[in-house]
């Protein structure tokens, strides 16, 4: 990991949340929390941050707040967005010269004009390419699932880079367009091309890629700004406005094929989500059995999933924790690529997005049903892989498809799901 300006070497990626007494204090992480206002101990989050950026929220509400923090920390304001999930704005700010992030952040932490402050934290794409045909919709009994529903009416938001909606598998699949980066790039990437074909791709009739709700639809979050999507980086401001947009359009299922490190503001905002009614989604990292727990998998009530092969052998650099809910097809998939094409891809991206096709199918069968439910019908109908019962290297076991349709409740209603 590279040395930060000051040679702050073990700080890059370090964070810390400011509780106080005096105004509302955003939920400490999952894992063990800070000390306030001082350097936590042990070893930094995984992942990066911006070298020269910091996040806050104040305990007041006036602009003039804003700078005037900036003038007492000789600060940058750069912008200043307001937050639906968190209730609150982030503020974040330019460190313009050679102080380290640590630095400033233990500086911040003496105000009380500073409800909490945190590093800019850079998130990245779970996939890497790979070589071998399809066989997901088969290991997983997607194609007995599609004689009962295809996923009509259904909606996912996919958190990612942009998607091709040209590629004829996907044409008429994606419903709405939010761009989060905001920089005027290209919309679209081959990460996210891949997993919105793996959740609605419709073109097999055609010779072309069936994904796991060929009728459902797609809301395309930009989060990521590579085209390529498989060396992007996103960060805590980005994905804060993603989620919240996700919010505005009360999106059921949310799929998060990406990791980073544990992030207060992130956190907060995805628990909100939760609250909401929304089942979120997200890839269980590939670091390694060793590494530790990969965000924002790893928060209460996200569903963390791994990726499996063929055989239903692990992906060999899968994370491995006991927040791993669920495995699926995750190695040698088939996936759309833009332009038209196809690859192969490997990683528990591609997992998730599986995950995430199967939750629309039962959306689609049962309009109305809490994410709470979704999330208990896929784990209940699992294909147990290890000893019996949850384990730390694929959770409750293989997705099957079929199963949990078969496991949804008899009087659940079956009318279209209604559109946001």
């Amino acid at each position: 990991m590279a040395q930060s300006a000051t040679g702050d070497t073990d700080l890059l990626g370090w964070l810390v949340t400011l509780q106080k007494t005096d105004g509302a204090a955003l939920p400490a992480p999952a894992t063990a929390a800070p000390t306030p206002r001082g350097i936590p101990a042990g070893s930094p989050p995984a992942g990066q941050f911006r070298p020269q950026e910091v996040l806050v929220t104040l305990t007041g509400t006036t602009g003039d707040l804003d700078q005037a923090i900036a003038r007492d920390f000789a600060l940058a304001l750069q912008s200043s967005t307001p937050s639906v999930l968190l209730g609150t704005r982030v503020v974040r700010y330019r460190i313009p010269e050679s102080r380290s992030v640590a630095t400033v952040l233990a500086a911040l932490g003496q105000d009380q004009r500073v409800a909490a402050a945190q590093a800019t934290l850079v998130y990245r794409l779970n996939a890497a390419p790979s070589v071998l045909p399809q066989f997901m919709l088969d290991k997983v009994s997607a194609t007995d699932a599609h004689q009962i529903t295809r996923g009509q009416g259904a909606v996912v938001a996919v958190i990612d880079t942009g998607i091709d909606s040209t590629h004829p598998d996907l044409q008429g699949s994606v419903r709405a367009r939010f761009d989060a980066v905001g920089d005027g790039g290209d919309d679209v990437g081959q990460h996210g091309t891949a997993i919105g074909g793996l959740i609605a791709a419709h073109g097999g009739a055609s010779g072309g890629l069936t994904g796991m709700a060929p009728e459902a639809s797609l809301l395309a979050v930009r989060a990521f700004p590579a085209k390529s999507g498989l060396d992007a980086d996103s960060d805590t401001l980005i994905l804060l406005r993603a989620l919240d947009w996700c919010a505005s359009q009360r999106a059921p299922i949310v799929n998060m094929s990406l990791t980073g490190p544990n992030d207060p503001l992130l956190a907060a905002a995805i628990a909100s989500l939760i609250a909401q009614g929304s089942l979120v989604v997200a890839a269980a990292g590939n670091d390694g059995a060793e590494a530790p727990p990969a965000y924002p998998a790893a928060l209460p009530g996200v569903l963390a999933v791994t990726a499996t092969d063929t055989h239903d052998v692990v992906l060999d650099r899968a994370n491995q924790g006991a927040y791993v809910g669920l495995a699926a097809p995750g190695v040698d998939v088939l996936v759309v690529r833009p332009g038209g094409g196809y690859d192969a891809a490997t990683g528990t991206s591609m997992a998730a997005a599986v995950v995430s096709g199967s939750a629309a199918l039962l959306l689609a069968r049962a309009p109305g049903t809490p994410a709470a439910d979704l999330r208990a019908g896929l784990l209940g109908s699992a294909v147990d892989l290890g000893p019996p019962g949850p384990d730390p290297v694929t959770g409750a076991g293989r997705l099957n498809a079929a199963a949990a349709l078969a496991a949804l409740p008899a009087d659940q209603p079956l009318a279209v799901l209604e559109q946001p």
